[in-house]
């Protein structure tokens, strides 16, 4: 797997998944994001997992909403 330069944002979510050490949903991952909308999180979510830097770890659920656990497959090690 080519290692690819992150954008900013994308970079700003695997830190967050990198430093959570455990797997997140999207809404946690905006609760630990400085003031990004749920909809922009989704979006880098979807090239990340498209480029192969997260995946999916696992499926759960909030009230009436099914979620996705998202967790890296690229090390920050790897990365830097």
């Amino acid at each position: 797997m080519k290692i690819e330069k992150l954008t900013k944002r994308e970079q700003d979510v695997m830190e967050i998944l990198w430093h959570a050490h455990h797997q997140m949903s999207a809404s946690e991952i905006q609760e630990e994001s400085d003031d990004v909308s749920i909809y922009t999180i989704q979006q880098v979510l979807h090239r990340l997992l498209n480029r192969e830097y997260i995946r999916v770890s696992g499926y759960g659920q909030s009230v009436k909403v099914i979620m996705r656990y998202y967790e890296p497959v690229v090390t920050e090690a790897d990365y830097i």
